[in-house]
This record gives C-alpha cells, sequence and structure tokens, in this order.
C-alpha cells in the first residue's frame, strides 16, 4: 500500500482496570450552616493501575445528607450530532438516578476553552463527577490529573485518555470500529487495486486514529494495495468540509471509494449525490444518526457502522454515581455493541430504535 498509517498504532490499546475498595470515614466538620447537623459521610476508595482515588469529604458528606449530586459531562461541541445521541443517555441516567447531569462544552470547538472550563469547574467544586470525551488524548492529562487529586471522579468517555488517572474509559474499541468498515469495504470493493479517499472531522483525534488503523490493519491482512489519499481534515463545519471534499474529488477524479471514521460521512455522501456519482464511488461511514442513516436509504452511504452512542452519555452517570454512593467500581470498559446498518437493514434498525 502506498499509504501507512503505523503511527496510529500508538493510540491503540485497550485498558482493563484492576480495581480494589477500601472505605473510611471522613473526619472534618462539615462545612455547612453553623447549627446545622453534622453528617459524615463514606469516602470511598478506587484503586487501579494509575493508583488509589480518593472521594473528596465534600462529596461524601453531600451523600450523607442526602443532597443531590451534581454530574457533568463536557465534550468539544456540544451541538454536534454525537452530543447529542449523547445527550439522551444523559437524560435517562438523570431520570433514573437521583442527580444533576448536564452537558457542557465550548460552542465554538476549541479545546482550550474546554479544559479552562473543566478546570474552573474542579476548581470551584461545583461539580462531584466529571464524565469527558475529548479528541486529544494527550492535552487532557492534566485535567484528570487535578480531578483525582481533588478527590473528584472522573471518567473518560468515546475517546480514550490511557495515560491519564481517569477511573475507567466508556466507548466502543475504536480498533474494532475501523475493521467492521474494512470488511464491509472488501466487500464491496473487492478489487484489492483502486483509490481510496480517507476524510475525518479531526485525523488526528484518538477516536478516528485507531478507527483509521483498525481499518488498514483489516485490508493490508487481506493484501489490499490501493491508492490512499488523506486523512483530511473537515472539522465540524460542514460548509467547509464540502469544500474539502470537492478540491478531493477534483483533484483525484479517480477515487473509487471513500472512508470516514465519523458521522460527517455525510459530507463526502452529499458531494457523490449531487455529483451523480452514485454506484460508482463506494461510501463508508460510522454512527447511526438520523442525518446518516438518510443518506444510507438512499443508497448513497453503502455501510455505517453503529455504536451506541448514547450508551456515552448514560453509563457514565450510572458508574459515577453507584461509587459516589455505594463505592461500586468497574473493572473494565463496558461493552457496547456494534452494529452492521446497510440500505437492506436501515428500515429495520430504525424501527427498532424508534426512528421514523
Amino acid at each position: 500500500m502506498k499509504f501507512r498509517l503505523r503511527w496510529f498504532h500508538v493510540f491503540c490499546c485497550v485498558i482493563f482496570l484492576s480495581t480494589g475498595l477500601t472505605v473510611f470515614a471522613g473526619g472534618a466538620k462539615d462545612s455547612g450552616e453553623e447549627g446545622a447537623e453534622q453528617a459524615v459521610g463514606t469516602r470511598y476508595e478506587w484503586t487501579n493501575r494509575h493508583g488509589t482515588f480518593v472521594l473528596n469529604e465534600r462529596i461524601a458528606n453531600k451523600v450523607a445528607r442526602g443532597e443531590q449530586l451534581v454530574i457533568v459531562s463536557s465534550t468539544i461541541d456540544p451541538a454536534a450530532p454525537f452530543s447529542q445521541f449523547v445527550r439522551l443517555g444523559i437524560e435517562r441516567a438523570a431520570k433514573e438516578f437521583p442527580i444533576s447531569y448536564r452537558m457542557v462544552g465550548p460552542v465554538d470547538s476549541v479545546s482550550e476553552k474546554q479544559l479552562a472550563e473543566l478546570e474552573s469547574l474542579i476548581k470551584s467544586e461545583q461539580v462531584d463527577g466529571l464524565a469527558i470525551a475529548t479528541w486529544d488524548p494527550n492535552t487532557i492529562i492534566p485535567i484528570f490529573k487535578m480531578a483525582w487529586e481533588s478527590g473528584i471522579p472522573a471518567i473518560n468517555y468515546t475517546g480514550d485518555s490511557p495515560n491519564s488517572p481517569r477511573l475507567a474509559f466508556v466507548g466502543p474499541s475504536h480498533h474494532d470500529i475501523g475493521e467492521r468498515g474494512a470488511k464491509a469495504f472488501m466487500k464491496l470493493h473487492p478489487s484489492k487495486t483502486g483509490k481510496l479517499a480517507i476524510f475525518a472531522a479531526f485525523p488526528t483525534g484518538v477516536y478516528a486514529v485507531e478507527r483509521f488503523a483498525g481499518f488498514f490493519d483489516t485490508i493490508d491482512a487481506a493484501g489490499y494495495n490501493l491508492t490512499v489519499v488523506g486523512p483530511f481534515e473537515l472539522t465540524l463545519d460542514e460548509s467547509k468540509g464540502y469544500g474539502v471534499v470537492e478540491n478531493t474529488f477534483l483533484a483525484n477524479p479517480d477515487i473509487e471509494a471513500v472512508y470516514m471514521p465519523d458521522e460527517y460521512i455525510v459530507v463526502p455522501a452529499e458531494y457523490v449525490k449531487r455529483n451523480n456519482l452514485k454506484g460508482k464511488v463506494t461510501v463508508i461511514g460510522v454512527n447511526e444518526f438520523p442525518s446518516v442513516l438518510n443518506y444510507v436509504k438512499e443508497g448513497l452511504v453503502q455501510h455505517t457502522t453503529g455504536n451506541n452512542v448514547m450508551m456515552c452519555g448514560y453509563l457514565p452517570g450510572k458508574i459515577l454515581y453507584e461509587f459516589i454512593t455505594t463505592g461500586k467500581t468497574t473493572e473494565e470498559r463496558p461493552p457496547l455493541e456494534l452494529i452492521d446498518i446497510t440500505p437492506d437493514t436501515v428500515e429495520e434498525f430504525m424501527a427498532s430504535v424508534g426512528m421514523k
């Protein structure tokens, strides 16, 4: 293959957490109003390969007083389609457990703003638990360290930061997602040569890195020898992304297939539609969002891998609540089912999840 993505393997790892649990009572007086009943909670511990995390006394005492816990889910773009599905899981968890659970994040997808907001939440003690999605596994490390040292339990979701002292990771195996896409591609494109274009909203994001690795590991093992152009960054702005796709096709009119590891597969799908390339260009994407499924129904996207995104909102809330209130820990990341969705199965899938 003319293009190699071996550097993607740097981040491709699955973390299994070995956990231990000890408890002890907090001894400091409650910081409430004078005369108020002094309630002392249990400060649970969570031991994993990063060390031993000790729950903040303030949070433990909130539990003892029966106060509502505040959980915050942070993402780089709360308005993105991915975030909308995560929010459904947040709403489900907030109904099932007695917690205040909401999503925050910058409106302009600037990671520095996400980090600054998280730092402020931790230092001001406005949160009792954090669920954090990030595109970069390294820049988020200081935030997880700050949360750990502050006794605020923090979980990573969707894109793992394995070197961060987070308590757990909730998300799919991105390598497996890429492998699913590759297997679909090989069925649709049995010729082991040709030109493939690859795009991503954020090609250096950990999710993209690992999904690309899974894709190319699989087709390499099958002996494919493709000419690959990209990866090209589309960002979250679909109009700008369309210009990137258009320029790529103009410079490479012999493109036969497109692989994109996220829901912005709708951008190249729209290009294929407008330029009458349906049936001429194989399009493979990821995620089960309505915008993607509409293109699948039209036959413009031949395969997308659904990965149960809603659970990235629900499970962090559940795990954090159960640990803070009972000391329950998780030893490994919860499995998220992957689903192959094609033009032949899309209607059945949409009916199964209540989509029209």
